[in-house]
């Protein structure tokens, strides 16, 4: 099973940029482009990691962090 990554950022570029690398490195990539989604994703993917931006649609990064830390399932992450 590979690894999944999950990559929350606006930015078409970045995403491209990241998630091709990424999936060249054998790493399944979900990608959401707003904090709400970056939520949804995060609880419903169950990614192994998160590459969050800091300044996104919806919220920053670093409240897309704190809400996961807060919830048991997503704590780890």
């Amino acid at each position: 099973m590979m690894p999944k990554i999950l990559i929350a950022d606006d930015s078409r570029l970045y995403v491209r940029l990241i998630s091709g690398w990424l999936k060249e490195s054998s790493f399944e990539v979900l990608v959401a482009s707003d904090s709400i989604q970056a939520l949804v994703m995060a609880t419903q993917g169950r990614p192994d990691a998160i590459i969050l931006d800091i300044s996104m649609p919806g919220g920053s990064g670093i409240d897309v962090l704190k809400k996961l830390k807060l919830s048991p399932k997503t704590k780890h992450m």
